[in-house]
């Protein structure tokens, strides 16, 4: 399930599955994209699909901040292992929360939008200077502005990938879950219409949906499962240390017992090597 479970892949297939919300998000603003172009369909593509890479590049930008600002963070205190499972198993929990939301079972990440919606009211005005979209970097900028439209989707995904990465990683996790947003958003002038049923259908939602709780459950478990087991072995290692420290202590000769055990030292020569000659001064003595 380790494949499966590759968080790059559940990452694109959120943006997949989220593609119809962005469609009513960014939808607009990409079509009237193409109806400054008097319908010419491969400047068309080509400008609709720099669109799109400025809008990925957004969500990218945000997970390098992100990510940037977790590395300072752990580089001045590490995050220790219980905040690890900890960041696991609320990983695991967003999930759950996001797949609820794809499936239209709940809509509660509609309120994260609310929450930064004023930020928006700032950053919308400078995509006027930059429309009607006449040249390639217009459209690149415009796209990379319109990327931070409040959406409960984008942010909470941000989130998540924050929860189960760090540093470059969640920038990457980005850009997967912008690829996956990707198809149905550059294809929005051609067959959007037919590719949002597709993706809006109440069996093919149910199933990634419900593909995505199983990834959260099994996150939060598989999670705590890892910590609880590396957290034992680290127990019972520091357990077989002392024990063994301990048998070595008690095995230990006593260092009283044996230095009077110990033969003569190289001293005790020497003092009779000192005492031989006042020996034979008195034998003399007594000869005369």
């Amino acid at each position: 399930m380790t494949e499966l479970q590759s968080p790059y892949l559940i990452a694109f297939f959120l943006g997949l599955m989220g593609s119809t919300h962005c469609i009513g998000m960014c939808g607009g603003i990409s079509g009237s994209i193409g109806l400054t172009l008097d319908e010419r369909p491969l400047k068309t593509l080509l400008y609709t699909t720099l669109f799109n890479l400025g809008r990925i590049n957004s969500y990218v930008f945000a997970g390098l901040l992100i990510g940037t600002l977790g590395t300072l963070v752990s580089s001045i205190a590490p995050a220790p292992a219980t905040l690890i499972a900890v960041s696991r198993t609320l990983s695991g929990i967003l999930l759950v929360v996001m797949a609820l939301y794809i499936g239209q079972w709940w809509s509660g990440l509609a309120k994260l939008e609310h929450l930064v919606g004023g930020l928006w009211q700032h950053i919308q005005p400078l995509t006027r200077a930059l429309l009607p979209v006449r040249q390639w970097h217009q459209a690149l900028l415009v796209g990379f502005i319109w990327g931070w439209i409040p959406c409960g989707l984008v942010y909470s995904t941000l989130i998540w990938a924050s929860l189960t990465t760090q540093g470059i990683d969640i920038a990457l996790l980005m850009l997967c879950f912008g690829f996956g947003t990707a198809p149905a958003m550059i294809s929005t002038l051609f067959f959007a219409n037919k590719l949002a049923k597709v993706l809006q259908h109440k069996f093919t939602r149910s199933t990634l949906a419900g593909a995505l709780i199983v990834f959260g459950l099994w996150t939060i478990i598989g999670g705590n499962m890892h910590y609880f087991h590396t957290g034992s072995s680290h127990t019972h290692t520091e357990s077989s240390v002392k024990i063994e420290t301990d048998k070595t202590k008690s095995h230990a000769p006593d260092a009283a017992s044996t230095n009077s055990d110990a033969p003569p030292t190289t001293d005790q020569p020497a003092q009779q090597d000192k005492n031989e000659p006042l020996e034979q001064h008195d034998r003399h003595h007594q000869h005369h």
